[in-house]
């Protein structure tokens, strides 16, 4: 079951609480790839449906499904209080053992409440529309796994500042023994990009990890090997017995490195373990580029800062966002009104094809003698080529209709796909990477709402090649592109679109251009080529 067919069952059912519960939950399990009590424990010992419970304060009563370690979960009827439906599953909390996660639906909102020891309780709403989006479902996945994906803790602002300060660190110590900025920042953005890619599993699992921790003692091995693993991610291809991905892109241009002492790499090995560094926020770049400026004030002036998301979000969502928008809200009821002309004409189609049905029935129950009876009987045959002919017409006029259907699709993936966003002064590039994120998940609400209508789910068009920027400073340009690599590659990740990656995993970036966005170096006026 996909998430279309799920929404369209759930989203229209009018089954009452006990009807629907169960089926609800495993079709929910085939959704999310996951197990159903009936599958995975037949006993019901550690995951069940009607799991007995005896009440906080006294009584019996019945958790709706429950699975050990990892949660319970109570169900209510369409538009149910699911406020008392918590306070129910709470006061079996005790006797189901003290799950994790405490869940409670009414099927069309799930709304699940975190229950670990010495934690504030954290509370997560999901809709029926929200589980078209990947991210939404692995949420829910690793809710009936029991793992601690949704487990408060920091949030990817404190991980990113936690992060941001190691390096710091780690800058400040490689530039006071004299390594020139530039060279620690390029450093710096290879280390970063590689525990990246390692907890993304774009490397081997802990490969990075591995490799400092086994050369902590061994600075000049340490040294050694981090240039071959550059190099490896440079061109693929193996490293000891770990098969490593082509990366390219420019970041792994070549093996040169930065001697890390006993010191450097204790802490590089313990920031490389304590982060999920796949969840880091692509402004770490903007943070390390500050670090590496205040240690020399070359750029003091020249806003050397990242601005956060919300202040971009002001300038993407009225010029990127609502137009693009309001266009694609006027595609989609023209691509309604074609697929329910199509779904007409093939009821029509259907109907012509019933009525030649009927006519050899007819034929054939008329029948005089065997042979009459083996040739379909006494057939009117031009009133059946008829109906044939006119089935074929109608089959064909409700492909040619959907098929308009899908080119207006197609017409507003293009449109994304040709759309570009330009900043003339991009700096670490976290406008490009809030924009790029904008218009792929546009892209997606798009083949979402085609997929509800009837249309198949098309391979998605834009890519980094929409966003562009140019940056007189070198190293904030190398920033741009690291930011645009990692933020491209979370949202294809996230979003359920791992399997599109494609080698080299890294593109070049060449629009991210490095000049003064007015002047020449002559001292002429620059002519901006890169139009969108």
């Amino acid at each position: 079951m996909d998430a279309v067919e799920f929404v369209r069952k759930w989203g229209d059912s009018a089954l009452r609480e006990r009807q629907a519960s169960q089926s609800h939950f495993i079709d929910l399990c085939a959704l999310l790839g996951v197990p159903s009590p009936t599958d995975d424990d037949p006993s019901g010992e550690r995951y069940c449906f009607e799991r007995g419970v005896e009440k906080v304060g006294g009584g019996d009563g019945w958790a709706d499904v429950w699975r050990k370690g990892c949660f319970g979960w109570e169900y209510k009827g369409r538009h149910g209080n699911l406020a008392a439906a918590l306070r129910q599953l709470q006061a079996y909390a005790l006797d189901l053992e003290n799950p994790p996660y405490l869940v409670v639906s009414d099927m069309e909102r799930i709304e699940v409440h975190t229950n670990w020891t010495n934690t504030v309780s954290k509370t997560y709403t999901y809709s029926l529309d929200d589980l078209y989006n990947p991210e939404r479902r692995e949420d829910l996945k690793s809710v009936l796994e029991g793992s601690d994906r949704l487990k408060p803790g920091i949030d990817r602002r404190e991980l990113t500042a936690k992060a941001a300060a190691a390096f710091g660190e780690l800058s400040r110590r490689l530039q006071d023994r004299g390594e020139p900025p530039r060279h620690v920042a390029h450093f710096l953005n290879r280390l970063v990009f590689c525990m990246f890619a390692e907890d993304a599993a774009l490397l081997p699992p802990t490969l990075f990890t591995r490799t400092v921790r086994a050369t902590t003692g061994f600075p000049d091995r340490a040294q050694a090997q981090l240039g071959a693993l550059f190099e490896t991610m440079r061109t693929g291809g193996f490293f000891g017995p770990d098969v490593i991905a082509w990366f390219n892109g420019g970041l792994f241009d070549d093996a040169d490195t930065i001697r890390l002492e006993f010191g450097d790499l204790d802490l590089l090995a313990e920031t490389a373990a304590e982060h999920d560094w796949s969840e880091i926020d692509p402004a770490i770049f903007g943070t390390l580029f500050e670090q590496a400026l205040k240690a020399t004030r070359e750029r003091p002036a020249l806003g050397a800062h990242y601005t956060d998301r919300e202040k971009i979000l002001k300038i993407v969502e009225p010029t990127v966002v609502r137009p693009l928008s309001a266009e694609w809200d006027a595609l989609r009821d023209d691509i309604a009104g074609l697929m329910a002309e199509a779904r007409s004409i093939e009821q029509n189609a259907s109907g012509v094809a019933a009525q030649a049905t009927a006519l050899v029935e007819a034929a054939r129950r008329g029948a005089r003698g065997l042979a009459e009876v083996l040739q379909g009987g006494a057939v009117d045959q031009k009133a059946l080529a008829k109906l044939r002919a006119d089935q074929r017409k109608l089959e064909l006029a409700a492909s040619e209709t959907r098929t308009r259907a899908r080119g207006l699709l197609e017409a507003f993936q293009n449109r994304l796909a040709r759309f570009r966003v330009l900043d003339p002064a991009c700096g670490s590039g976290n406008f490009l990477y809030v924009a790029l994120h904008a218009l792929r998940d546009l892209e997606l609400k798009a083949v979402l709402d085609a997929q509800l209508l009837g249309l198949p789910a098309p391979p998605l068009k834009v890519s980094v090649e929409a966003v562009a920027g140019i940056e007189i400073e070198p190293y904030a340009a190398e920033l741009a592109r690291v930011t645009l690599w990692i933020g491209n590659l979370q949202w294809l990740i996230r979003r359920g679109y791992r399997d599109s990656l494609r080698e080299p995993l890294l593109s070049s970036l060449d629009q991210i251009d490095c000049r003064d966005a007015v002047l020449n170096p002559d001292g002429t006026e620059a002519e901006c080529v890169y139009a969108g």
